[in-house]
């Protein structure tokens, strides 16, 4: 049953992080039909990913209020049946609030379905949280891949087939049981609260910052730097996919280790290694460049599931919370950290601001070495 119920969550991460992703596949053949410039399309894309992510600390926060499976279907549901009818949208404006709510939907699962998975099984809860988020990284690559086929080989209409997988997880959901994994919230020592708000999690959410920051400029800017380095961009565009794939068999090992190694341990090392690994990318070139990249890739998504889980055992009562915010605001925060290194690229170039990123992956590590000093709190 425990099988199955992680099969469950880790199926629904995919589902709705693939509809959230139909998005830059739809905009180019959205943008003609609505008349949309850069500008408007940028906002589209912002406006999701700002209501996917900053308001997850909130979500969480109600649903350690009220645990209720419910939390994990109509997200799913409903972020695919909005991001499927925004294809019939005749204006902007519906567009745009199609993709907003269904990011608001997509938010919404994060919280839930990592608490839910965090409750399976407090001995192994490092890997089944790297193998959850692996499952949300694989649903958000294949999302594009989806539009392209539907709408290229049949119609725009077509895209609603893609809601056959949620109907087959709504089904899941009414027959997997899981009531018996809702956590129990118990009050908190105040004093030992605000210890924790001043300390671990304090240092924890800007570790989780800065390597959301490092990453993000890392992949969004790397197949430009890639093209100015001589590749072409179908080579460019598949070394950014195994950037991305190695990625999250890093964040597999590394869950796998921090379950016996410890978190503090495994996220210094990573984020300090992937440091020096983008470093030695933008030092090297030819073959040894890719190797490095590809180290970098494994090392910088590898700490994101064990601060996950950290983040939950600094905050054992509320763990939709903290869930909230090391999956969702930290990524947020650290997307609009990232337009800071497209301006240093605008002046300066996109060496410049890869090797900012690097030295933001470094100050993430230092930080994270505070992570050690301070007891995760008790349950009172």
């Amino acid at each position: 049953m425990r099988t199955r119920a992680f099969l469950l969550l880790a199926g629904g991460h995919a589902l709705t992080d693939m509809y959230i992703n139909f998005l830059p596949a739809l905009l180019p053949v959205m943008a003609p039909r609505l008349d949309l410039n850069l500008t408007l399309a940028g906002i589209v894309i912002s406006g999701s990913l700002i209501a996917a992510n900053l308001a997850q600390p909130v979500f969480g926060w109600l649903f350690d209020i009220h645990p209720s499976s419910r939390w994990l279907v109509w997200p799913v549901v409903l972020s695919g049946l909005l991001m499927c009818a925004s294809v019939l949208s005749t204006g902007y404006y519906v567009f745009l609030a199609l993709t907003l709510v269904a990011g608001v939907a997509n938010g919404v699962y994060h919280p839930a379905g990592s608490t839910y998975t965090y409750q399976l099984d407090p001995y192994n809860r490092g890997v089944l949280m790297s193998l959850f988020s692996s499952a949300g990284a694989l649903g958000y690559a294949v999302g594009p891949v989806v539009v392209a086929l539907l709408v290229d080989r049949w119609s725009l209409n077509a895209l609603f087939w893609a809601l056959v997988p949620a109907a087959v997880f709504v089904i899941g959901a009414f027959t997997t049981r899981l009531s018996g994994l809702k956590p129990n919230p118990k009050r908190w020592n105040i004093r030992q609260a605000r210890t924790v708000f001043r300390g671990a999690i304090l240092i924890l959410t800007w570790t989780m910052i800065l390597r959301a920051w490092g990453h993000l400029v890392l992949s969004n800017y790397l197949v430009f730097y890639l093209e100015k380095a001589g590749y072409s961009y179908q080579a460019a565009a598949n070394l950014l996919t195994w950037f991305l794939a190695v990625g999250a068999v890093g964040g597999i090992i590394a869950g796998k280790l921090s379950d016996s190694l410890g978190r503090t341990r495994i996220i210094v090392v990573s984020m300090l290694l992937s440091a020096v690994f983008a470093g030695l990318f933008l030092y090297t070139n030819g073959l040894w460049s890719v190797l490095f990249l590809m180290a970098c890739g494994l090392t910088v998504h590898a700490p994101l599931p064990v601060m996950v889980v950290l983040c939950q055992e600094y905050l054992p009562e509320s763990v939709g919370i903290a869930a909230g915010l090391s999956m969702g605001f930290a990524w947020g925060v650290g997307s609009l950290g990232a337009l800071v290194n497209g301006i240093v690229a605008d002046h300066w170039g996109l060496s410049a601001s890869f090797w900012v990123a690097a030295l933001i992956l470094l100050a993430g590590a230092v930080l994270a070495t505070g992570l050690k000093k301070v007891r995760v709190m008790e349950r009172v």
